[in-house]
């Protein structure tokens, strides 16, 4: 027997009906899930088939020209003409070649890789049900938090972009998924595929790469120190394992070390507020200031990039006090889309409402049931985590929706509870007057 046995909370078997056969029961249960997960493919397919043929712009435009080039034997570079074109780390490779990938099967349509993400951000609704059973062990909570997940407005409009959103938020819910199910069987395969999950998804979003140091701490004090450790180790070993290739590329293209992308100089930079204290998505936004171009002509990608560190390093001493206030506003940004240099618009104000009910169902389910631990202790360190990687450097919602996706089954739980509190005085009531 072990000597810290893993707390597992019960699941709840109905007991079994006279006369209903075990099949009917099993449909019974599957029908909600498949129903909720069909009702979220024909939504994503309906904005996609509206809205797919939107003209790419900003950040959609980099995915696509290196996918382009990779599929036309361009190598991994940027720019569609032979005078433009140069090889690049601005993003990183994961998302790229998924796009790639599409392209070679399909042809240059990306109509093709949003029907690929609708199936990614079906997977991620099936896994935020997963959760749902393992975090509280009821399916109406399972149930709800899936339905939440298929109606969220963002969730479905990111299947129509073609940004690393729905990639990013499906490989997090599968490596918190992996690492929960580690934490109460102990199985090396569900601690394996949440490494390579995490892998995955830090080679598109760099910053991402510390998730295994939250999974650590977030890990119960019932599992031995050692246990703790050793899980760590693999799961660094393999996302460096993963790593390694891109690193090799960077340091022969470009003759110098770059672990991640190299455009985190500039967002970095954007994110001071070098704009007398308004953030800058890039140099080109009309607030730059005019010696941040002339000092940026003629450097290498991987120059500019250390120049963009050390020129915010310098905005932040100009106005240390400017920039702490422009801290907490970011925090402000990233989870609720307000207190941003323009005025919010309606739908801002609706989102950071939502928002912030979410949060609140999530507190009182936590205290209306009991919760997986290990999954209550990721949730804060998750928050903690993506707030601080957020906030140093560029800041706006949709860079938590990660986190948001993991909250629903909490969400779920306190809507549950509230729709029982209000049942249970209707109860006598009815009872009273069917006599």
């Amino acid at each position: 027997m072990h000597p810290n046995p893993k707390p597992i909370l019960p699941h709840p078997v109905p007991a079994p009906r006279p006369g209903v056969s075990a099949r009917a029961r099993f449909v019974r249960c599957a029908a909600w899930p498949v129903a909720t997960l069909t009702l979220a493919v024909a939504l994503r397919l309906a904005f996609v088939a509206w809205h797919g043929d939107v003209p790419l712009a900003g950040d959609p435009v980099t995915y696509d020209n290196i996918a382009q080039n990779l599929v036309n034997g361009h190598g991994y570079a940027t720019g569609l003409g032979a005078a433009d074109r140069h090889p690049t780390a601005m993003r990183g490779p994961t998302y790229v070649l998924l796009v790639a990938g599409v392209y070679a099967l399909v042809g240059h349509r990306t109509m093709g890789v949003y029907l690929v993400q609708i199936a990614l951000d079906t997977v991620a609704c099936w896994l935020v049900y997963r959760l749902g059973r393992h975090v509280f062990g009821r399916e109406t909570v399972a149930v709800t938090a899936m339905l939440l997940y298929a109606l969220d407005p963002l969730f479905i409009l990111n299947t129509g972009a073609l940004l690393t959103e729905t990639f990013v938020t499906t490989l997090v819910l599968a490596a918190s998924l992996g690492f929960l199910t580690w934490t109460r069987e102990r199985r090396a395969t569900s601690l394996v595929a949440s490494s390579v999950a995490i892998g995955l998804l830090a080679l598109s979003k760099p910053n991402l790469a510390p998730l295994p140091f939250v999974f650590f701490l977030s890990a119960p004090p019932t599992i031995p120190w050692g246990a703790r450790v050793r899980a760590l180790a693999l799961q660094v070993g393999v996302v460096a394992l993963l790593f390694a290739p891109w690193i090799a590329r960077n340091a022969v293209v470009f003759h110098a070390f770059v672990p991640g992308v190299s455009i985190g100089g500039m967002t970095f930079w954007g994110g001071t507020g070098p704009d007398h204290g308004r953030t800058l998505g890039g140099p080109s936004d009309p607030g730059t200031p005019p010696h941040v171009r002339t000092a940026i002509t003629g450097l290498s990608e991987v120059q500019r990039d250390r120049w963009f560190y050390g020129e915010g390093v310098r905005v932040i001493r100009s106005a240390p006090g400017r920039y702490l206030r422009l801290l907490a506003k970011k925090c402000v940004r990233l989870w609720f889309n307000l207190w941003f240099d323009d005025p919010p618009s309606r739908a801002s104000i609706a989102l950071a409402v939502a928002n912030l009910l979410a949060w609140l169902a999530a507190a009182v389910g936590m205290r209306a049931s009991p919760a997986d631990r290990a999954a209550s202790r990721l949730l804060l360190g998750l928050v903690g985590f993506f707030t601080v990687i957020h906030v140093v450097f560029f800041a706006v919602v949709r860079y938590a929706l990660p986190v948001y996706a993991y909250l629903l089954p909490f969400t779920a739980s306190g809507l549950v509870a509230a729709a029982g509190a209000v049942r249970a005085p209707l109860a006598p009531a009815i009872r009273t007057g069917s006599r």
